[in-house]
């Protein structure tokens, strides 16, 4: 479990490391902090702060979609850049909604619909996203995946919309299972391969993915990013499950992603 996520009464052990997977399900940076009133972002000019994160959580939690859609737009047009509203405030309100369950505030269904809720306000404001990305003239392709039996996909998602608003083509493999991947790297040719993973517990499937993947990839130089909280409590383990780097963010992986690319041109 991470640090400083209890275990909700009743629940077995595996059942509360599912639970706690829910908290990390978007983290694509390194998001186990307290919420005690300090900036929620990164960077010298962040511009979202708690106050914002609860809101934003319980427009969410209330289901009133409408009303966090225009919560953003409001954000958006004082200036906060999408970035900061898709590449942080939604990553914290995930945290939030899965310590809420923790606390028995909501329930795991609550947890569910907030988080699809999120899926589709990502999807709605990350054209946005474009202006704000560094693009590369040609149109790299990266296959973006969760572990094979992940539950916990919005890191995966957050990251394609990413690469597709710096003109990578995205294919996801959020659906696919162990064997599918590796046949589509063998089919067809990939620049990058993303891997997201959420627990600890997976890493050596996460090795074990990226040895399949790299044996069987048509592009025999293929990179391969792997993200998720455990390489952000860990950076060592990039290397250790054959990965070529990491990302403190999906931004950051964009950025990576685009250097391999430029150096390999």
């Amino acid at each position: 479990m991470q640090e400083g996520l209890g275990s909700p009464t009743g629940l077995s052990t595996e059942d509360s490391r599912q639970h706690s997977a829910i908290a990390a399900d978007c983290l694509y940076q390194n998001m186990v902090r307290d919420l005690d009133g300090s900036d929620l972002t990164r960077g010298e000019e962040a511009q979202i702060g708690v106050e914002s994160v609860v809101k934003f959580t319980q427009l969410i939690l209330d289901g009133n979609g409408k009303q966090a859609e225009r919560f953003i737009d409001k954000m958006i047009a004082d200036d906060v850049q999408a970035n900061e509203v898709l590449g942080n405030m939604f990553p914290e309100s995930a945290r939030l909604l899965g310590q809420k369950w923790v606390d028995d505030e909501c329930s795991f269904v609550d947890v569910s619909l907030g988080l699809a809720a999120m899926h589709r306000l990502l999807h709605a404001f990350s054209p946005l996203l474009t202006e704000e990305v560094s693009l590369v003239e040609a149109q790299p392709i990266v296959l973006i995946t969760p572990i094979p039996g992940e539950q916990h996909i919005f890191a995966a998602s957050l990251l394609g919309e990413y690469f597709r608003a710096s003109s990578w083509i995205v294919h996801s493999g959020i659906k696919a299972d162990w064997s599918t991947l590796v046949r589509q790297v063998s089919f067809d040719y990939f620049d990058v391969v993303c891997v997201t993973v959420s627990h600890l517990d997976k890493i050596d499937d996460c090795f074990g993915l990226i040895s399949d993947l790299r044996k069987n990839s048509q592009n025999r130089h293929i990179a391969v990013l792997a993200g998720g909280p455990p390489f952000q409590e860990n950076p060592s383990l990039t290397s250790k499950v054959g990965a070529d780097a990491t990302a403190s963010d999906a931004m950051e992986a964009v950025e990576v992603a685009n250097k391999v690319i430029l150096s390999r041109a």
